[in-house]
């Protein structure tokens, strides 16, 4: 591990048990892929973060890439969540995937969709809380934030939906409601249309040091709704087609 990557490490490492934001300069962005992804493993050894799931994406450069999503940031509907220290919160309204079985590295035979599929015990409807590790005015590169946990604050599952193979994940309507206004409603509205993709691309070329895609992890896959945030209590309920309705309460 690279002096960089240690210093990142330790400073979050301290921010997180502080309640406060990460001071970040230049010295401290990883250079690579898997200089942030051991900074990932790092900072999950020292808090002692088991991990409940993760959410998958992409680097600027299209390069599959996962965060974990710590077991005591995972959520059932209905919870009362306290804001993060940069007293802002993205809310996203996602599909995931409950794993039944795991998706471990297959060099040689690629999964295909059914594949993923055929993995998931459950899909639901989440609620991803964006919280930034580090002051906006650092203007954090990805590199950073992907060693932050892709600014995963937490996640908010809805019921677990076992009858779900009738579904055209790709033209799902959605909804989310904030404080009781509508600030999104649309059918499909994923990057990658099919939600799938991302899950499937990373599974193809995982990069993780925390033991990967296992069963019982819920993987979520990416917004339908953008991420607007709010920056104090807010009351917020979002719905998909076919998978039900998940709320929670945001209080400073």
């Amino acid at each position: 591990m690279t002096i960089a990557s240690r210093k990142l490490a330790d400073a979050l490492i301290e921010a997180r048990r502080a309640g406060r934001l990460a001071r970040l300069t230049p010295d401290l962005i990883p250079v690579d892929i898997a200089a942030a992804m051991r900074t990932q493993k790092v900072v999950a050894e020292a808090i002692g973060g088991s991990i409940g799931g993760w959410k998958v994406g992409y680097t600027p450069d299209a390069i599959p890439v996962a965060a974990p999503i710590y077991a005591h940031l995972m959520h059932r509907s209905g919870a009362t969540l306290g804001q993060g220290p940069s007293r802002r919160s993205g809310i996203e309204v996602e599909i995931a995937l409950l794993l039944g079985r795991d998706l471990p590295p297959r060099p040689g035979r690629a999964y295909g969709r059914t594949d993923i599929l055929d993995a998931a015990q459950a899909l639901l409807a989440g609620i991803e809380i964006v919280e930034p590790r580090f002051p906006e005015s650092s203007k954090p590169p990805f590199l950073a934030i992907l060693a932050a946990n892709i600014n995963n604050g937490g996640y908010v599952r809805g019921e677990e939906v076992r009858d779900f193979r009738g579904l055209d994940l790709s033209h799902l309507r959605a909804s989310l409601v904030i404080d009781g206004r509508k600030v999104h409603e649309g059918v499909g509205g994923h990057a990658k249309l099919d939600p799938l993709i991302p899950v499937l691309h990373y599974a193809n070329t995982p990069c993780d040091l925390l033991g990967g895609l296992r069963a019982g992890h819920v993987v979520t896959t990416g917004t339908l709704s953008g991420c607007p945030y709010v920056g104090g209590a807010a009351k917020v309920v979002a719905e998909i087609e076919g998978l039900g309705e998940v709320e929670v309460e945001i209080k400073p």
